[in-house]
């Protein structure tokens, strides 16, 4: 199998490479520049040059016959203009859609998307239920990454593109490699801050996963869904879009993660509301305080897909550094 990848240096796609090499399969990763090249080159990929920018490159490698899927995790982490990067990634996402939908190809298309787009609802107890894979994005989400799932899913049923969504989980943590991720930025801000902040009583949940774990699923989902093709279980007909959740752990609760971080880096681990919440955490204020229990379980049982790293308090404490 050969697999078109965007952002094989980011987060997950520098993990993802390795994971689709060692089954036996071949990369032909998007890259930028010459810096990207050689680490891509190093990694064991053959090099597509181009970037987000460049739909046309997009286009051509969606196209090409060799292809037999697309994996999309690029995405510029620009948060001064977060609204702009999400209209690059729908733009992205709309070039490859269009290009494989006038192509009649089958061939899958896996988008990258997050689990704060869905709120669980309540069940017959009160109680709030893990999120599910069949949950609809919340049309009411205060974040633009919105448009892409909302593409993705016309893809699907208007145009007959085999698109599979992948929702990410808030904190896809790494270590000692985290640069970027939520646990990184809202470290940063506790330290800066002088003390690591948590929402009221702290008992709203994220969920999480391993970086390599969420890398398995990428790989396991195109295998899966390549094999579909190839039998003939999946044709290009309009469809309902697939998805999957990237969740190792459903539910952590922010007291617990705050308390991780305050640990680790010797800071006081504080409650905070209002105007002082929102003080401390800026622009992430929504997604620090946001209850997020989400289920992996159908994904797990659909790609064979089983996390077997640490989880995230572990992590912070053992391999997050001190800032």
């Amino acid at each position: 199998m050969r697999v078109f990848l965007t952002g094989g240096t980011g987060l997950v796609g520098r993990h993802i490479v390795p994971e689709l090499l060692a089954a036996g399969h071949s990369v032909l990763a998007l890259s930028r520049n010459e810096t990207s090249h050689a680490k891509l080159k190093a990694s064991g990929c053959s090099i597509h040059p181009g970037d987000l920018t460049n739909l046309e490159a997009l286009k051509t490698a969606a196209a090409d016959p060799s292809i037999d899927a697309i994996i999309h995790t690029a995405f510029d982490h620009n948060w001064s203009n977060f609204v702009a990067s999400c209209e690059m990634d729908r733009k992205v996402i709309e070039a490859i859609g269009h290009r494989l939908a006038e192509l009649k190809s089958s061939k899958p298309f896996v988008v990258t998307s997050g689990t704060m787009l869905i709120t669980p609802t309540s069940g017959s107890d009160g109680k709030l239920q893990p999120g599910k894979e069949s949950d609809a994005f919340e049309a009411n989400s205060p974040t633009p990454r919105k448009h892409s799932e909302e593409l993705s899913d016309a893809l699907a049923e208007r145009h007959g593109v085999n698109t599979i969504i992948v929702r990410l989980s808030p904190s896809v943590h790494s270590g000692q490699e985290d640069k970027q991720g939520f646990i990184h930025i809202i470290t940063k801000m506790c330290k800066e801050k002088g003390q690591a902040a948590y929402a009221g009583e702290g008992q709203n949940r994220w969920n999480a996963v391993h970086v390599k774990d969420a890398a398995a699923l990428y790989r396991r989902i195109v295998e899966v869904e390549c094999a579909k093709v190839e039998s003939g279980q999946t044709t290009f007909a309009p469809h309902p879009a697939k998805r999957a959740h990237a969740v190792g752990e459903q539910s952590v609760a922010f007291k617990d993660i705050a308390g991780a971080i305050g640990k680790k880096n010797s800071l006081p681990v504080v409650s905070l509301e209002g105007d002082a919440f929102a003080a401390h955490y800026s622009m992430f204020q929504y997604f620090v305080a946001k209850d997020n229990p989400i289920s992996s379980q159908y994904s797990g049982v659909t790609y064979g897909w089983k996390p077997t790293q640490i989880g995230l308090l572990e992590d912070i404490e053992k391999h997050y550094p001190v800032l």
